[in-house]
């Protein structure tokens, strides 16, 4: 079968014409061509950056509309203060703190460890503390003022500001020499180590005391006056051991004594002495020096029957004329006059029993020596070469580098005219509006005490009510007295010591006979009440036996006081400060004294028992602190102190709560520290404590100062508080919260 053939398919249809009708235009056939729009115009970057821009703006004002929305509408149970005061306060803390540590195992560290390795020690100090922040902050005013010097100026700001000038005038000092010095020794008497004309009938015991303690020197003894412990109304002659540094406060150790030695014989040296000679001379003084340490150091606290007359002291110590140095001292001053029957308060008897051997068996060379070596403590005021020498000596002796210039000019101006001073100081930078503040504070502090007092349960009703009684009747000095704003008085006051830009050791030498003859004028003298025992450019407050305590100008600003602050962080700096002082009164030195300052056994027999009790202790707590591996603090010799800061730390606390409750409420929690207030309140107190110091000055620290190093003061008064270990929640038996804790007040 032959294949079928499939035709072919037809063709496709062609394709359909597609006609355009042109729309007529609405332009004219010549128009030119239409314009682009602003964004049609931008490139794309240009766009996608407006875009991020709009995005921006709206994160923006919606992030201000939830924060305000928070501000005006949240009302959290615990707010916060959102000032810039208070962010400016919590950072402020916040940055001193050490929060990686546990505050119930040691908030000391907890509270100054950020501070302590933010802050490195100077290198012309050992140590740094609030004391030294405050002084450089007071030193830094100070110079300001002084270095403002117009001519319109009145005589009391002329005279210290012509002073400062000339100690930094090194040019000046430099032209002169060590001419002034050698003319004051000369004034003196022979120095034989420099004077190869001395001969042993120049030396005169009597007549070189007189000269030196008017120069404010006392190598052998130390002759001021006072008042009069059992009568504060009445100011009596003290005597007492002399200051046992020889010059720029060396103390012989046997460590350094040898480094001691080259340095002086190298400073004599130049002051003309043989080298050979000043050796033996030296070696001589150090021996001395030593021998009169160790009487001094035995007998310190011998306090046998201290109340004497000047006929009896002749008789009991005939190695000196003590009616003629006496005479010779204050009969200098002025009209007062000083026979046989004056009577004087000697409070080391025992010390000046072996003084006298001790003198009759030393050669009249070496005593000369002895005596009239703190006058090269005057070279100071020297040109550049004794600065140098200084400087060397500070170095190798001290381990550091010298102060900046403008410093010493500073504290030297104002040991010469320190009421001057204090007024140029108050002038810029007190407000009077903080006196009113911290009278408040210390009516708070004072009413706490008197509520603590009153819930006393081991006191007896009769010494409690004359405990009160005293408390009430305690007078605070703040800022500054009113009579240093007197100008009449204080262009007089300094105005017979002559300042001259050219004689400026000349002038620290009549600043200081002024100020040691202005204490001798005092002898007939009833004490002045409103005088002040401090100045208002210290750092430090002070409590006086006359029952009141003083808190100077220096003190009452930053970084202890800003009436700014948290009432919570003020409580717990200066609230403390003030409590310690107060306490002060009555603690075992203070309660000896009754509420007019007389000495006075007022104390029932059982509650000074019960006292020495509670008191003994703290001297068993602090001493068991460890100031490094094998040695343990002096709980004894810093007991008052203890005491006062635990009161203080107490009554500061309980006065911050009645802050709270008359307020009705809490104030707003400080930003970012996760802390209330009771809980910024202790470590406000911790704060004004932070301190830092170099492993070498620690020994001396402990040895010589009456308080416990601050790491101690800071952790005894927490451990025995139950207001901390409640407020950070310290578990029982914990570091910070031991089961025995220590109280009196």
């Amino acid at each position: 079968m032959a294949d079928s053939v499939e035709p072919e398919p037809p063709p496709p249809p062609p394709p359909a014409e597609v006609v355009v009708t042109p729309v007529p235009s609405a332009l004219p056939a010549n128009a030119p061509p239409p314009r682009q729009s602003c964004w049609e115009k931008r490139s794309s970057m240009e766009k996608v950056l407006v875009i991020f821009l709009i995005l921006l703006l709206i994160v923006c004002l919606a992030v201000v509309a939830i924060f305000l929305i928070y501000y005006f509408f949240s009302t959290p149970p615990e707010g916060q203060c959102l000032t810039n005061k208070c962010m400016h306060l919590a950072t402020a803390l916040e940055s001193k703190m050490d929060k990686s540590v546990d505050p119930c195992t040691d908030f000391y560290q907890y509270a100054c460890g950020g501070w302590k390795n933010k802050n490195t020690i100077r290198p012309d100090r050992k140590l740094i503390s609030l004391s030294s922040v405050l002084q450089d902050e007071t030193y830094g005013k100070i110079k300001n003022s002084l270095e403002k010097r117009l001519p319109g100026d009145q005589l009391y700001r002329q005279q210290p500001s012509s002073f400062y000038a000339a100690c930094m005038d090194i040019d000046k000092l430099n032209e002169r020499g060590d001419e002034p010095f050698k003319k004051l020794v000369k004034s003196v008497g022979k120095f034989p180590s420099i004077d190869p004309s001395w001969q042993e009938t120049d030396y005169d015991l009597e007549d070189l005391l007189i000269k030196l303690l008017k120069l404010g020197f006392n190598p052998l003894i130390s002759i001021n006056v006072a008042r009069d412990p059992d009568n504060p109304n009445v100011n009596r002659l003290f005597i007492s051991d002399g200051n046992p540094a020889l010059v720029f406060n060396y103390v012989p150790d046997g460590a350094k004594d040898k480094k001691f030695e080259e340095q002086l014989v190298s400073l004599l040296v130049k002051l003309g002495a043989n080298k050979t000679v000043a050796e033996e001379d030296v070696k001589d003084i150090i021996e001395l020096s030593t021998k009169i340490r160790k009487i001094n150091r035995v007998n310190k606290m011998s306090l046998l029957e201290p109340t004497t007359r000047v006929r009896q002291l002749e008789v009991k110590f005939p190695w000196l004329k003590w009616l003629d140095v006496f005479q010779g001292l204050v009969g200098s001053s002025g009209t007062v006059y000083v026979g046989p029957e004056e009577v004087v308060i000697n409070t080391v008897p025992a010390y000046f029993e072996k003084l006298g051997p001790l003198l009759n068996s030393t050669s009249k060379r070496t005593l000369a020596n002895f005596l009239l070596l703190p006058t090269l403590s005057f070279t100071s005021a020297l040109g550049t070469e004794y600065i140098t020498i200084l400087d060397k000596y500070r170095k190798e002796m001290q381990g550091i580098q010298p102060a900046p210039r403008w410093e010493t000019c500073v504290e030297n101006t104002i040991r010469i005219f320190p009421e001057s001073v204090s007024r140029m100081f108050v002038d810029n930078n007190y407000y009077n509006q903080t006196k009113e503040y911290v009278q408040t504070l210390v009516n708070d502090l004072t009413l706490a005490f008197t509520q603590m007092l009153d819930d006393n349960d081991w006191m007896s009703d009769e010494t409690k009510k004359t405990t009160i009684t005293k408390l009430k009747s305690l007078q605070a000095k703040i800022g500054y007295p009113d009579y240093i704003m007197d100008n009449a008085r204080l262009n007089n006051r300094y105005s017979f010591i002559p300042v001259k830009d050219t004689e400026y050791m000349e002038t620290v030498v009549e600043g200081t006979r002024f100020a040691v003859a202005e204490n001798f004028r005092k002898l007939k003298e009833s004490p002045e009440k409103d005088l002040w025992p401090i100045y208002p450019v210290s750092v430090n407050a002070h409590y006086d036996q006359r029952n009141e305590i003083v808190l100077p100008a220096g003190i009452l600003q930053y970084p202890v006081f800003n009436p700014d602050y948290s009432s919570s962080v003020i409580y717990g700096a200066l609230g403390f400060i003030v409590g310690h002082e107060l306490t002060h009164g009555f603690d075992k030195h203070g309660s000896q004294f009754n509420s007019q300052g007389e000495k006075n056994d007022w104390w029932k027999k059982e509650d000074k028992e019960r006292f020495n009790n509670k008191a003994a202790c703290f001297v068993q707590q602090y001493g068991c602190f460890k100031w490094d591996r094998l040695r343990s603090l002096d709980g004894e010799k810093t007991l008052n102190e203890n005491i006062a800061d635990n009161g203080g730390l107490k009554q500061s606390y309980k006065a911050y709560r009645n802050f709270v409750k008359r307020r009705g409420a809490e104030e707003l929690r400080l930003p970012g520290l996760q802390l209330n207030h009771d809980q910024v309140f202790f470590l406000s107190f911790a704060q004004t404590l932070c301190e830092k110091a170099s492993d070498e000055i620690k020994p001396d620290i402990n040895e010589s100062s009456s308080s416990a190093p601050s790491r101690y003061r800071v952790m005894g008064s927490l451990q025995n508080s139950v207001a901390f270990s409640f407020a950070f929640n310290c578990k029982a038996n914990s570091r910070m919260n031991p089961l025995g804790k220590c109280e009196v007040w």
